[in-house]
């Protein structure tokens, strides 16, 4: 029992560790496994994963430019890519 109990308090001190790791870090949630990625919906429930990004050329039908990002969602992801598509390209706009 009093093995049990130490085994329980090490863990204590572990898990406060990390949650103080998250703490200064500014982070919500971390992979331990894989740092720069976030638990995010799918269509098949939850998963570690990243988002994909591509910019196509309309004419040719070729990806221009990509991105991975950690970002749940594609809301702040367009201007991004279409400056880098533009880049890509050598288009002005």
């Amino acid at each position: 029992m009093a093995a049990a109990i130490e085994a329980l308090k090490a863990q204590k001190l572990r898990l406060q560790g990390q949650a103080e790791e998250l703490a200064a870090g500014g982070l919500k949630q971390l992979v331990v496994s894989e740092p720069e990625a976030k638990l995010m919906r799918t269509p098949h429930g939850h998963a570690v994963a990243y988002n994909a990004q591509i910019a196509v050329d309309a004419k040719h039908k070729l990806i221009a430019a990509f991105d991975l990002t950690n970002e749940g969602n594609d809301y702040r992801q367009l201007h991004p890519m279409a400056v880098q598509g533009k880049q890509a390209v050598g288009a002005d706009k």
